[in-house]
């Protein structure tokens, strides 16, 4: 239970976007490296024959590392994209097992604002709303206060800053060239592609856009079986409610409007029904 849905979103989808629509002084930082390396290779120009080899190669494996360090900060490492494999097979549990007394959206203030959904089918999603952070104003993504060149057809709206593709989302319902509200499938972009080394095949990213304010939901993150105060997760590729194997059996406790959750290394979180 150490790693949870604010973690995922907010580090994984807001930062990457964001360090794309400031692309421009990533650009300047790399140039102010690029000459501070070209400057140590002219001073070592002064020094011995055999010092100044050493030098230039030295000088070469680090002009090399921040060509990579720069490539890694305004791209998508592509091998980390493809989706992790845990085991899909419960072995405590049954597929299906599920006390109904939980199933529903349950929050906490250690979620940063997002929403944990236990549905009845035994999947688990999130939810959050994103509006302090994105919205849309004017026909224009607005991310952290800056503008991002915005395309929409009435389907599918499109956003890109210096070059690069921000979103792609899909209107899950008619075209309507009237207005941008309505629910949206993430389809592509930075935020798709940071987001989907982290999750099953089966996962789908929605936002829903009313007026300026906009709401993210991740659906079919993992899934899940409950019964007489156990709990077993699988599939989790995000580590939404699991350790590094993606899967877990813990205990489970529902005292009114609480729900506390208790790992097997004794880690302790406390839900709240939301409302």
């Amino acid at each position: 239970m150490k790693k949870l849905i604010a973690a995922l979103l907010v580090c994984s989808l807001i930062t990457v976007s964001f360090a794309s629509c400031n692309l421009n002084s990533k650009k300047k930082d790399d140039s102010s490296s690029k000459s501070s390396s070209s400057e140590s290779a002219d001073n070592s120009d002064s020094k011995s024959s055999d010092k100044d080899s050493s030098s230039k190669s030295s000088d070469k494996d680090s002009s090399t590392a921040d060509v990579s360090v720069a490539a890694n900060d305004s791209t998508i490492d592509q091998a980390s994209t493809e989706p992790a494999t845990v085991s899909t097979e419960f072995t405590t549990l049954k597929k299906g097992q599920i006390d109904k007394s939980i199933v529903g959206s349950w929050t906490s203030d250690d979620l940063g604002g997002a929403t944990i959904v236990l549905t009845k089918d035994g999947s688990v999603g999130a939810k959050m709303d994103y509006s302090s952070m994105m919205y849309f104003s004017n026909g224009k993504l607005m991310l952290q206060g800056k503008e991002c060149e915005t395309t929409f057809d009435g389907s599918k709206i499109s956003a890109t800053a210096d070059g690069n593709d921000i979103l792609v989302i899909e209107r899950t319902g008619k075209s309507d060239k009237s207005s941008m509200d309505g629910e949206y499938k993430l389809t592509g972009g930075q935020m798709y592609t940071s987001m989907a080394g982290s999750m099953p095949e089966s996962t789908t990213i929605t936002m829903n856009i009313a007026g300026e304010k906009l709401n993210l939901s991740m659906n079919d993150l993992c899934t899940y079986a409950s019964d007489n105060g156990t709990i077993e997760v699988i599939n989790d590729n995000s580590h939404l409610l699991t350790t590094s194997d993606g899967n877990s059996v813990s205990t489970y406790k529902l005292d009114g409007t609480t729900l506390t959750l208790t790992s097997a290394d004794n880690n302790v979180i406390t839900l709240n029904k939301a409302e």
